[in-house]
């Protein structure tokens, strides 16, 4: 009765290993035509449709596979390509996922790239704010700090033109000759 048991495992155990080798070919595959799209400067909705393809590959590799060590990497890939493809909803449930990694090694990046989506995709500039200054405060000496620095300039100076546009609307509705 132990071999019968033993023998079961090792074959459902193989039969879980082709199945992520072959998700993982599929998604490799992918990953590499998108940087050929990238190589020859193609876009438009074809090259859209092969990031949705991609990302929704990696989060479902995830969901089959959650302990495997390339699936906070993928997972990080589909947030960045649900951010190119305007997806902003599904580019945050991914980085929800990886926040969730204790031993997630990219973490400046995730939190600069929910940065990125908060203001240039939900115009939400104090919650990309609030991202930024986490990436300056928790990795001061990464490269990203210095992109969050920029980020930051730039979102001052945005808020410091929409309140200068405020004060002139407000200016010219009282205005009376």
């Amino acid at each position: 009765m132990l071999r019968i048991t033993l023998v079961l495992c090792v074959l459902v155990l193989i039969g879980c290993d082709t199945a992520r080798n072959e998700q993982y070919k599929e998604l490799s595959a992918l990953r590499e035509r998108i940087m050929e799209d990238n190589i020859n400067g193609l876009s438009g909705p074809a090259q859209r449709d092969l990031w949705l393809k991609f990302s929704g590959k990696a989060m479902a590799f995830y969901r089959t596979f959650p302990m495997d060590s390339s699936a906070p990497s993928l997972v990080f890939n589909a947030a960045e390509l649900y951010f190119k493809a305007n997806q902003g909803d599904s580019a945050l449930m991914a980085l929800r996922v990886l926040e969730g990694l204790p031993n997630f090694s990219r973490k400046a990046e995730m939190l600069f790239l929910r940065g990125q989506i908060q203001q240039m995709l939900f115009l939400n500039y104090s919650e990309a704010e609030k991202s930024y200054r986490e990436v300056l405060t928790s990795f001061p000496g990464h490269s990203k700090a210095e992109a969050a620095e920029t980020a930051l300039s730039v979102l001052s100076t945005l808020n410091n033109t929409m309140e200068d546009s405020i004060a002139l609307k407000e200016d010219s509705l009282s205005y009376q000759p």
